[in-house]
């Protein structure tokens, strides 16, 4: 059983756009996607033969060509899905990312054939009505819904080589988000919700705010903020992802006040760190963000109220408390502790039904989860 991950498009081009398919990528996706938990996840399942090959496609003319990975794991760049699709055997289990609107004509070709599993990705893509397996990371537990498609309980991994817990040094009082700055992550709240807390209780925190910055109506205005109100706010920009998970290592508290996204990968990554979480619309979160004990829910946008829960957090924050953020983590979200086993039953269960049916797939968790809540 292969499986064949079709991670992201980026710029595509044309069925006619050339392309060399022994040249060697020079597509920014390939490194970005070695840092991902995702990644990481996948080379463990062939490892582990929970799947007997793995193939990686992006759709993209900017660097189009392959990659060989350590493992012989192969991943090809195209400018079309076309010359993409040379590439897929008829019984390839296919695991979309995303989904774009130039593979949707292909993949539906693939109903009943073949599996087709989507992790949509703050897409929308879900509402496609040809998936057999929709990997669902805000849910809790696993269900079967209306059109017939498993709703499979997804965690979302994180790569624990990078991101991991130590005893080190705690630089910043506050890591204000962990990615791109724009309206929807948050950050422009942040901003205003330190600026609310040095008024409210006469301190300046010590704050850093990785990630590039994009315009936006409240974005904007962040420099502004920064300066009028005279922030601590160490602005390092785009940096890799091992960086990322160094400044979360040094702060006592992680704050994501986006209101919209599909559980950003922040809050995740800073908890695999130990570090405690703040976070604004649980809904868009994992249940293992706002069911942590040690976690804050700040379902507000009003800056002076979210200054108070930051006050709680930074009072309560000890290195006890961030040893157990790190604990219930890996007790409900690790990649080999509990990803991996799920993903063997899953595979384990498509092995078994090679020709898609999501009732046989279903029945196999959902009998399980009904002993386990009998317990």
């Amino acid at each position: 059983m292969r499986l064949v991950f079709f991670y992201t498009q980026y710029g595509a081009g044309s069925a006619n756009s050339p392309w060399d398919p022994t040249q060697i990528s020079k597509n920014r996706y390939v490194r970005e996607l070695q840092e991902e938990g995702t990644f990481y996840m996948l080379q463990r399942m062939k490892q582990l033969r929970i799947v007997d090959d793995l193939l990686i496609l992006i759709e993209s003319n900017r660097g189009p060509g392959c990659f060989r990975f350590r493992d012989g794991t192969m991943l090809y760049v195209a400018p079309h899905i076309s010359k993409l699709w040379d590439f897929v055997k008829g019984d390839d289990v296919l695991f979309i990312r995303g989904g774009f609107k130039t593979w949707h004509d292909y993949l539906i070709e693939c109903k009943g054939k073949q599996w087709l599993l989507l992790y949509a990705a703050n897409t929308g893509r879900q509402k496609w009505t040809f998936w057999d397996v929709v990997f669902n990371d805000l849910q809790e537990g696993h269900s079967m819904d209306a059109r017939g498609r498993f709703q499979f309980h997804y965690k979302k991994p994180t790569h624990p080589v990078i991101f991991h817990y130590d005893n080190g040094d705690r630089m910043y009082d506050v890591c204000i988000g962990a990615s791109h700055i724009h309206d929807k992550k948050g950050q422009w709240l942040g901003i205003k919700t330190v600026a609310a807390y040095n008024k409210k209780y006469g301190e300046r925190l010590n704050c850093v705010m990785p990630g590039r910055a994009f315009r936006g109506v409240h974005s904007n205005y962040i420099n502004q903020d920064i300066h009028n109100y005279k922030l601590w706010v160490k602005r390092p920009g785009m940096v890799p992802r091992a960086s990322v998970a160094k400044i979360m290592r040094e702060s006592k508290l992680f704050i994501h006040l986006g209101g919209g996204g599909q559980n950003d990968r922040g809050p995740l990554e800073a908890m695999r760190c130990g570090t405690p979480v703040m976070i604004r619309a649980p809904h868009r979160h994992a249940p293992v963000v706002w069911r942590c004990p040690q976690n804050y829910i700040a379902d507000t946008e009003n800056p002076d109220e979210l200054a108070s829960i930051m006050r709680e957090a930074l009072l309560a924050y000890s290195e006890d408390q961030r040893r157990r953020v790190f604990e219930y983590y890996e007790a409900n979200a690790s990649i080999e502790n509990v990803i991996l086993p799920e993903m063997k039953r899953l595979f384990n269960a498509i092995r078994v039904n090679p020709k898609p049916d999501s009732q046989a797939v279903a029945r196999e968790f959902l009998e399980h989860q009904e002993r386990q809540e009998g317990e």
